[in-house]
């Protein structure tokens, strides 16, 4: 059995993106002991110590490959001139076309291609998003058997990007989907049949939930993405380490880092290191923090989260440990609904444009700590419920093998 994994990240920066890669490969190997499981990467060093028992594939040659499609697509449209000199270029580079091999051969001689979790779907990530798209094209056209897990759709507006997904999803035989209030919908409107939908969860959902404290802790998680998709202004970023350092005053309690991305992704860090100066916190944002792993522990320190980025509320969640989501962008303002949804009680939004943020963060900031102890039980629940769903979808899987 030949398995061919697309992760979220090639970089393996994310936190999140690497807990979600970390649970698909320890699933499909405990459905497949004796599997070969490629990862495509940029990364092979952090890829051995994050998932042992794979070997990396050279993202390279998949970003050759891409290329390589774009070029056709454009000669088809009106310059055949430049794609023919594009090809010339790449006989010349034969370690090009060793890489383009490599990877044609890796989808030719797998069995079963599969997305990790995922929230790149997405106008945002619009280039990325087409070549995921094209590669899941690519393998059904070589007849592999395709499945997604725990994807995070839209917003897509763009029309290019909505007619690629509505070209390539249907056809099954799974889409998992992290929350149904926004993926769901947008996924049936692409025609993708019902019957092929499952609503799972997040798969980073179990290792958190697994590492989960016995008691509640005593601390604010903090963290804020600064990049372009979060929208995110420098403004807003002083005030929101104006609100957390009054609430953390008046709660007589300290202000943890939470990274999730870490270089040489976007730096969390960064953001977090600027939020905590003063207040006696961590100096480096967290930045040690570089494992799935010691996020969760870190997270699992902590009474209340107060999170711009959707893994650190998924990894808080999912300890029972309640939610204050940052929004500035639809995009994550999409993902912190569909995470309250999939979690009955504990998380809320806050739209860091509110002209009175710094008023409103500290007063939920104490509700939420306030009602913990309360939303514990409930949250472990929906965790746990969620585990099982995504579980029942991996075994599902083994059913069109």
């Amino acid at each position: 059995m030949r398995i061919l994994i697309e992760p979220s990240g090639y970089k393996l920066g994310n936190m999140g993106d690497a807990a979600m890669l970390q649970v698909t490969v320890a699933r499909l190997l405990e459905l497949w002991p004796g599997a070969q499981l490629q990862v495509i990467t940029r990364a092979p060093e952090s890829l051995a110590v994050l998932c042992p028992r794979v070997s990396p594939l050279a993202a390279s040659g998949r970003s050759v490959w891409f290329r390589l499609r774009h070029w056709k697509r454009l000669a088809a449209q009106n310059n055949q001139k430049g794609f023919e000199s594009f090809v010339n270029k790449l006989k010349f580079k034969t370690e090009y076309a060793a890489l383009l091999k490599e990877f044609n051969s890796a989808v030719e001689n797998c069995d079963l291609f599969v997305v990790s979790g995922a929230g790149g779907l997405t106008d945002c990530f619009r280039e990325h998003a087409i070549s995921v798209l094209d590669v899941i094209e690519f393998a059904k056209k070589k007849r592999k058997l395709v499945a997604m897990f725990g994807q995070g759709l839209g917003p897509v507006e763009d029309p290019d990007l909505r007619r690629r997904a509505a070209q390539v999803l249907p056809g099954g035989p799974l889409l998992c989907l992290r929350e149904s209030q926004s993926g769901l919908p947008f996924a049936e409107s692409l025609g993708v049949d019902r019957g092929h939908i499952r609503t799972t969860g997040d798969d980073a959902i179990e290792p958190a939930c697994n590492q989960r404290p016995e008691r509640i802790g005593e601390a604010i998680g903090v963290n804020l993405r600064v990049a372009n998709y979060s929208e995110v202004e420098a403004t807003q970023v002083q005030t929101v380490k104006r609100a957390l350092h009054t609430a953390a005053e008046q709660l007589g309690c300290a202000l943890l880092p939470v990274p999730i991305s870490l270089p040489p992704n976007t730096s969390d860090p960064d953001t977090i290191r600027e939020i905590l100066d003063g207040s006696g916190g961590s100096d480096d944002g967290g930045a040690g923090l570089d494992t799935p792993l010691k996020i969760i522990r870190q997270i699992g320190l902590c009474r209340v989260v107060v999170t711009g980025s959707y893994h650190a509320g998924v990894f808080a969640l999912s300890q029972g440990i309640p939610v204050i989501g940052l929004a500035n962008s639809t995009y994550y303002r999409d993902k912190f609904h569909g995470l309250a949804n999939q979690f009955s009680v504990g998380c809320e939004t806050i739209f860091l444009h509110d002209p009175n943020l710094e008023e409103v963060l500290p007063r939920r900031l104490r509700a939420a700590w306030e009602s913990a102890e309360e939303v514990r039980p409930r949250l472990i629940e929906d965790a746990q419920w969620q585990i099982q769903q995504s579980r029942d979808a991996y075994r599902e899987l083994k059913t069109f093998v």
